[in-house]
């Protein structure tokens, strides 16, 4: 049976290592490869200034070989984890390099740093990453402990193309986690209308796939991201699975919820699609 591909991004050397050590747990849950790439940013505003321009490519290109110098260091440390895998170095807008190589692979890895705070309004790099990505991407709060990841899921299922697409991306882990459990916020309304397709019978899918799990209507009587947050916390979950942007994205630039919520504030992993 082939191995799930991993990609995770690597920050420069002095950043926190939450990415990679916590895609190091899920690749070896999985039984898994993991690659890494460390995005070497470009400044196009210096290039405004002609002056400027020989020290920003000097600058950048002693970047570009500082990245490429730690691949043995990367191969050392997945190696010592019975991992195997490959180094990567990109030059250029981390979203664009990131949507382009995931490709390739069956997951995106990836922290929440301080420089993607912009990202619930839509335009910061884990936006972009979560729309353009060719795979699933598995979020993590970059400063806040992430003690394990993917031992106890919750599942924000809704029904939607997005929470599906999320689901099936996060079959592998569902298989291996100790527990799972489904917050079921499909719309009771909707089955009563005659004329509107049936919706998926998620406790047969799960069923399907030997996955047990507990679901539970999910009717919060406030915004739904906190609700989401608060039932991973009083369940000790240590992954939450949901699709993103269940609605358009103006509704929830204009209106909050629970994507814009949970990519700002959520102390727990986040495996989301869009």
């Amino acid at each position: 049976m082939p191995r799930p591909q991993l990609l995770v991004r690597v920050g420069h050397a002095e950043a926190p290592d939450t990415a990679l050590r916590v895609a190091i747990s899920v690749a070896r849950r999985l039984e898994a490869d993991l690659d890494g790439v460390q995005v070497v940013p470009l400044a196009p505003a210096a290039f405004g200034v002609p002056e400027a321009m020989p020290l920003q490519m000097d600058t950048q290109h002693r970047q570009f070989e500082a990245a490429q110098a730690r691949a043995d260091a990367y191969r050392e440390r997945i190696h010592a984890a019975g991992l195997r895998g490959n180094w990567h170095v990109a030059q250029g807008d981390a979203a664009n390099v990131l949507c382009h190589m995931t490709a390739a692979y069956d997951l995106l890895v990836m922290a929440r740093a301080d420089e993607m705070r912009d990202a619930p309004l839509g335009y910061g790099t884990i936006s972009h990453a979560v729309f353009g990505c060719r795979c699933p991407v598995l979020i993590l709060p970059e400063d806040a402990p992430v003690a394990s990841c993917g031992a106890r899921i919750l599942v924000a299922w809704n029904g939607s193309r997005e929470s599906t697409l999320a689901l099936r991306g996060a079959l592998p882990l569902l298989i291996a986690a100790d527990t799972v459990h489904v917050l079921d916020g499909t719309d009771p309304e909707r089955t009563r209308d005659p004329l509107a397709p049936p919706d998926a019978d998620l406790r047969t899918w799960l069923e399907r796939h030997a996955i047990t799990a507990h679901i539970e209507a999910f009717r919060p009587d406030g915004p739904p991201g906190p609700a989401i947050e608060s039932c991973a916390d009083a369940r000790d979950a240590d992954l939450i699975v949901m699709g993103a942007w269940g609605r358009s994205r103006l509704s929830e630039l204009i209106l909050g919820g629970a994507t814009r919520h949970l990519f700002a504030h959520s102390r727990h992993p986040l495996l989301v699609a869009h």
